[in-house]
């Protein structure tokens, strides 16, 4: 039996994920800087990569938990990188603030690892059932990299419109939604 569907739907739950994943990153620094807080947000950008990369060899729950499991909770950690932006537009500007984006976005980074993770090992684990070693690969890959281009028109459409602090409350949300998809993979 082919696993292509399952790929299929985990592909496109990235597609979304990663639109607003990869445009938030993006804007958190743009958010800050126009907020008062220049530094903030590169940095806040660089340790979520870092907590990522640092734990991104550890994957002992590949195997223990079902792949929707890891996939859901690990996804999580992206609304705290997101709550923290809320966090800062709502409240503003503080050294309180700034460490605690600092923090959250290092664990975030940390627990995220696990997302990407589970992703690939999903996709190794149904190509090798399926023998289809590149296809599950290319598919998945070329399906998520597109959702720089989604991200990108969603944001420019929006945050004028909605405001920061609002586009930012309808970002968690959709995040969420998103996350709650992952509950779905085979």
């Amino acid at each position: 039996m082919s696993h292509l569907k399952h790929i299929l739907y985990l592909s496109f739950v990235f597609l979304f994920f990663q639109a607003i994943d990869n445009t938030e990153v993006g804007i958190l620094s743009q958010f800050t800087y126009q907020n008062g807080s220049s530094w903030v947000g590169p940095y806040a950008n660089a340790l979520l990569f870092l907590g990522s990369g640092v734990v991104a060899p550890i994957n002992f729950y590949i195997g223990k938990y079902k792949y929707k499991y890891v996939l859901f909770f690990s996804s999580l950690a992206f609304l705290a990188y997101i709550g923290m932006e809320i966090l800062f537009l709502k409240v503003g500007i503080s050294t309180f603030i700034e460490i605690t984006i600092l923090i959250v976005s290092f664990l975030a980074g940390i627990v995220l690892s696990a997302l990407y993770n589970g992703q690939f090992n999903y996709l190794n684990r149904c190509s090798q059932l399926d023998k289809e070693p590149y296809k599950y690969f290319g598919i998945n890959l070329a399906i998520a990299q597109s959702a720089n281009i989604l991200g990108n028109v969603v944001s420019a459409l929006l945050i004028t419109p909605l405001g920061q602090l609002t586009y930012a409350i309808v970002m968690f949300f959709v995040m969420l939604a998103i996350c709650c998809c992952f509950l779905f993979v085979k």
